[in-house]
């Protein structure tokens, strides 16, 4: 677990405080799970007393929930009306009646991203008179008067995918003074929502290719480790497409967890290792180093699997596992070794299939990496294989006891993981059959992952 990670015992009981304060503003019970996984614990507990402070004067006014039996799942209360509803429905007579009725799957919910999504797809074909109209239905209808200021999360969501798409569109100028704007506002909110909203511009900049802009909004957000890495990540992965990898080695300087410097080094080295291994070595080196630092992290498991992907299986220092064994095979497929490849992925699939591990999804886990490694050979048969494989390993998961609620979202973190593979792949049916057997908690993601890929084939 990264540093700064509250436990998960500890979450849950917040969360459900939240939770009994909030009523039926559910969807930050969903907000606070995902930054379980992406955030440190001081920004999580700032958040959770913000909202508590902020709710607590009304629960008089708030109907009580039923509390969660121990042996119930964890349920999301759906609202009998959607907290954003389009005032204009007829704004979706452009798009094709498929994309229509699975949007109206949505609108019971909180739609902002679904909207951000039609918005970015009308400006796109040029249409930018209706994508603005679409923006201006990003309202959050739930928000109290007194935050009536505060920048809602899905209209900045619509406004950056608008701005993307009038800059590509040729129309820079104005994408850029909607920027502008959209940062001032930002500027304007508090500490907390401005890292958020910051990381959320630095898609556009990422798209746009500027690179100076992305270190001003990393300055912006050094005070939180977590929200720099955000846009480091994908920064790095943007100078190494285009070669850079000495410029992605430098972003090691805006970080400020080791952990998150072994990722980017990782990051690199996993890229570069097949054409550059010299210098893919001294950069796992230097990796290692890091991670020695912390007695219960060294060796790391990151560091061991990218030895394998770079074809050097002789420096790993931990236990050998599964996840070795298919990084190995995914160096055999690079280096046009598919035999050899595809005979490591059988031992891999035969351990997930047969061991035991420490954790219920490590299976499921291993089974996505044969997928991604398949992948690598462009065979998206036996990718999709190995992924529905892995549906049915998280479905048959049925946790008990003390444990039950903290493990429901390890699976539904391994659900997302499956998801984002299905999604790369264009697999609407794969996620119609990871729909037949989710729990409530990732049902609403998922309809908007097969909302976005129907949107990307009318388009």
């Amino acid at each position: 677990m990264r540093e700064g990670m509250p436990a998960a015992s500890s979450l849950v009981k917040n969360v459900r405080e939240i939770n009994a304060l909030l009523d039926k503003q559910w969807f930050l019970l969903y907000y606070i799970i995902q930054l379980f996984h992406k955030t440190q614990k001081e920004n999580i507990m700032r958040l959770i007393q913000r909202i508590i402070d902020l709710f607590r004067p009304t629960m008089s006014e708030q109907p009580k929930q039923e509390s969660l039996q121990p042996e119930s799942k964890i349920k999301v209360i759906k609202l009998a009306e959607g907290s954003i509803r389009l005032e204009n429905p007829g704004l979706l007579s452009v798009f094709p009646q498929e994309v229509q009725d699975q949007f109206d799957q949505l609108s019971w919910l909180d739609a902002a991203e679904a909207l951000g999504q039609l918005a970015e797809s009308r400006a796109t074909q040029g249409d930018f008179e209706t994508a603005e109209k679409i923006v201006d239905q990003i309202k959050d209808q739930t928000a109290p008067a007194k935050d009536k200021d505060r920048l809602y999360w899905g209209r900045a969501r619509g406004i950056l995918s608008l701005a993307i798409a009038e800059f590509k569109q040729g129309q820079q100028e104005k994408a850029e003074k909607r920027i502008y704007d959209l940062i001032t506002v930002i500027g304007q909110q508090q500490p907390y929502d401005q890292e958020h909203h910051f990381v959320s511009v630095s898609k556009y900049y990422l798209e746009t290719r500027q690179t100076d802009k992305l270190r001003e909004l990393t300055d912006k957000v050094k005070r939180d480790p977590n929200s720099a890495w955000r846009i480091v990540e994908p920064w790095a992965d943007l100078e190494l497409e285009q070669g850079n990898y000495e410029a992605a080695l430098s972003l090691e300087d805006l970080l400020g967890y080791d952990t998150y410097k072994i990722d980017l080094r990782v990051q690199i080295a996993k890229k570069i290792g097949h054409q550059l291994p010299d210098k893919a070595t001294e950069i796992l080196e230097g990796a290692e180093e890091l991670a020695a630092k912390d007695k219960l992290r060294s060796p790391d498991h990151r560091v061991d699997q990218a030895w394998a992907f770079i074809g050097q299986p002789e420096k790993i220092k931990g236990k050998p596992d599964p996840f070795q064994t298919v990084e190995l095979a995914k160096h055999f497929f690079t280096v046009g070794n598919k035999a050899k490849a595809e005979s490591l992925l059988k031992e891999a699939s035969e351990k997930a299939n047969s061991e035991r591990f420490w954790s219920e999804t490590i299976p499921a886990e291993i089974l996505i990496q044969i997928a991604k490694a398949y992948l690598l050979e462009n065979n998206r048969n036996n990718a999709k294989k190995y992924l529905y494989q892995a549906i049915q390993k998280v479905a048959g998961i049925n946790y008990r006891g003390q444990y039950q609620e903290e493990m429901s979202y390890e699976k539904d973190g391994t659900y997302q993981r499956i998801e984002d593979v299905l999604a790369e792949i264009k697999d609407i049916d794969g996620l119609k059959k990871v729909l037949e057997v989710v729990g409530e908690t990732s049902e609403y993601r998922v309809q908007l992952e097969i909302f976005s890929l129907l949107l990307s084939k009318a388009d």
